[in-house]
């Protein structure tokens, strides 16, 4: 009898140790609620990139659902963050791959990335990107590190942002892609501005140039630096309001219309029935658009003004060349989310400006 309960508990242990080593990827930390130390959640890491396999939340085990193995992380409104591991000492264009597995009784619940002492990393995705197994959906992205959270420690955990019911989460796993940011394999140039000589990356997304800075052009009073302060232009590019925005260009190019953004969107991957809508639309185009992403873009969050300065390292917006009114315009609003907004403003508000080469699509 004391030979087969130890035969059973070692074939539960193997099984219980084979539900965590099954998710692991290559370069990569894995764990699925299974093992613990203490008050830790240990997992299992194939890379010496991350110093430590363990994260926080054994606390919030639970046998009511698991995806694989008998337990998962449950998530309530007195303790919404499980599976938390911190990345150490990053460098700025390390690539990686976060996902984690929901349970789909409640999806008021996201992955998140962050760096608790940089303003610009909060990533935060709450939409499947479709991935089912049973009752579960994968919630899964990839970022690279900014240029500001460079040397820090970067957070990735599981958040409940739900009041009143519990949320449940499987299988956490962070994988590094890669040291250093692939190079752009899109068509560039560099543009003199003859106006004032200043330079501009331009590259091509799609079938259109786009310049891949803000444009920093001393237009009128209706065009300013954020905070007023002159180091923001040089960094950040000038915020226009609409009117501005409109004759801001150099000759040869234009302030882009909404069609225009929605052809990059499409480049990049934007489904049809997406493009049209108001709002944020569904995808993670994002992160291709931001300082390091694939399509040189090289986007930076450059803040607003609207009676006050504001939102810097929080949100970008761009001016459309297209009206909706007398008063307010298209534009374009990317930020940490990882969709892109697309909303009606008011002309007064000052934005960033990104011209397009006058090519007609050639």
């Amino acid at each position: 009898m004391i030979s087969f309960l130890k035969n059973v508990s070692a074939l539960f242990f193997t099984f219980l140790l084979c539900a965590c080593l099954k998710i692991e990827k290559p370069n990569s930390i894995s764990c699925d609620a299974e093992q613990s130390l203490d008050t830790k959640l240990k997992g299992v890491s194939s890379s010496n990139r991350f110093a430590s396999d363990l994260m926080d939340g054994a606390y919030l085990k639970s046998k009511e659902r698991a995806k694989s193995g008998i337990y998962a992380i449950k998530l309530t409104p007195q303790n919404p963050y499980g599976f938390t591991y911190q990345i150490n000492n990053v460098k700025a264009g390390e690539h990686f791959k976060v996902s984690v597995w929901r349970h789909r009784s409640n999806s008021n619940g996201s992955l998140v990335v962050s760096a608790p002492n940089v303003n610009d990393l909060f990533i935060a995705q709450s939409i499947s990107n479709g991935n089912l197994s049973g009752n579960w959906e994968e919630l899964c992205f990839d970022f690279f590190v900014p240029s500001l959270a460079n040397a820090q420690d970067i957070k990735v955990f599981a958040w409940s942002n739900d009041t009143v019911n519990p949320i449940f989460f499987d299988d956490l796993c962070i994988e590094y892609l890669s040291e250093k940011p692939p190079k752009i394999t899109a068509p560039q140039f560099v543009f003199i501005d003859k106006r004032d000589n200043k330079k501009y990356s331009v590259v091509k997304i799609g079938k259109d140039w786009w310049m891949a800075e803000n444009l920093n052009f001393a237009l009128n009073a209706s065009c300013r630096c954020y905070d007023d302060a002159p180091q923001n232009c040089t960094k950040y590019g000038r915020l226009y309001d609409f009117n501005a925005a409109l004759k801001a260009c150099p000759a040869g190019w234009r302030l882009p219309t909404d069609e225009d953004w929605k052809n990059l969107e499409r480049s990049l991957g934007m489904k049809e029935n997406e493009l049209d809508k108001y709002g944020w639309r569904v995808l993670n185009e994002t992160q291709k658009l931001m300082e390091f992403g694939s399509s040189g873009f090289k986007g930076y969050l450059t803040g607003t003004f609207d009676k006050k300065f504001y939102y810097l390292f929080v949100s970008s917006y761009y001016w459309t060349a297209s009206q909706t009114n007398d008063s307010s315009a298209w534009c374009r609003e990317i930020s940490n989310r990882l969709t892109i907004g697309r909303f009606k403003d008011n002309k007064r508000m000052l934005f960033s400006v990104r011209c397009i080469l006058n090519t007609n699509g050639n």
